[in-house]
């Protein structure tokens, strides 16, 4: 007899570990350690950026950017139409991109040039080219902007990839790329 009550009892044990699994402070808990986790990838992004390749920029503000986006990516993934929000915030992205085309394409190639100063090599002649001369204080805001925009680009896929689908491989592809080639 005894058998057949714990039988019937362990159907009942799942779904009440099923249940409290479920609750809100497990949930909150689990989202909590999965934005300590995006942040800590940021994060490390941005650092190991700035001070592999010795980039002349605007720390504390992208220090607040990747602060904002690392709350706002680790919010849109967790809701229930993050869908929708992603493609919301990716559209909205990419008119700001579209709106700012020439800075950025200037952030981006003097963010190349700095890096590739690091490495003691220089930037193709057509790069070098399209690269316009501008003053110490334009620059570190150009590459600012330029570095906010792969922060963007970096937090949407890292979140993907820790918070949606979480893969290893995937977060390491969205953020060793730009590490890799560091000179240590």
């Amino acid at each position: 007899m005894k058998r057949s009550s714990q039988a019937r009892s362990s159907p009942a044990r799942a779904q009440r570990a099923r249940q409290i699994e479920n609750t809100g402070g497990v949930l909150f808990s689990r989202l909590l350690q999965q934005t300590a986790v995006l942040a800590l990838a940021v994060f490390g992004l941005l650092f190991g950026l700035i001070s592999g390749y010795s980039l002349n920029v605007e720390t504390p503000r992208l220090v607040l950017t990747a602060l904002v986006l690392v709350i706002v990516f680790s919010a849109l993934y967790s809701s229930k139409r993050r869908g929708l929000l992603l493609l919301l915030i990716f559209l909205a992205g990419d008119f700001w991109a579209w709106i700012h085309a020439g800075d950025l394409l200037q952030g981006l190639l003097l963010l190349l040039e700095q890096g590739l100063n690091a490495l003691k090599l220089n930037l193709p002649e057509a790069m070098q080219s399209a690269l316009k001369a501008a003053d110490a204080t334009q620059t570190v805001a150009l590459a600012t902007t330029a570095l906010q925009l792969v922060l963007f680009l970096a937090t949407m896929l890292a979140g993907f990839f820790i918070i949606w689908q979480p893969s290893v491989f995937g977060l390491s592809l969205a953020t060793l790329p730009l590490l890799l080639p560091l000179p240590f």
